[in-house]
């Protein structure tokens, strides 16, 4: 028979992106710390008013939701060339086309190319866009 923490843990260890709430009928402060360090999106004590409890779960769906985007974007990521993952990071770096160009000994407009290419895959409208998807990924 598993309890809480070993279904935490098994979650985490198939890298699930579901998110959980803990629910106990005693916490100490190892445990709590303990849970949230393993990824809870909340961790509560019984008896849990409903009022306490309908938040907390769209706190961790909100946060499930969060995962799988980030997962369905990382995989957008990895699928795009290494040049375009290259011109991509310049940009999130701050680089002009011309100074990603010059860096990859390419010319400017292969970087335009390679960034409107990377730029469809990831499903980015604008500049701003790709920026906002590069930073919901995370550092790759």
């Amino acid at each position: 028979m598993w309890d809480g923490r070993a279904v935490q843990a098994h979650l985490a260890q198939l890298g699930s992106p579901l998110s959980i709430i803990v629910l106990t009928g005693h916490a100490d402060v190892p445990m709590v710390t303990d849970a949230f360090r393993n990824g809870a999106a909340d961790f509560l004590e019984k008896p849990v008013l409903l009022d306490t409890l309908l938040p907390a779960i769209e706190r961790a769906l909100a946060k499930s939701e969060q995962a799988c985007q980030r997962r369905r974007l990382q995989g957008l990521y990895h699928a795009l060339s290494p040049r375009e993952r290259a011109v991509i990071r310049g940009v999130r770096a701050g680089m002009t086309n011309r100074d990603i160009a010059a860096d990859q000994g390419v010319s400017v407009r292969y970087v335009e190319v390679q960034r409107a290419q990377a730029m469809e895959k990831l499903g980015a409208a604008h500049m701003a866009d790709l920026i906002r998807i590069l930073t919901e990924i995370g550092d790759l």
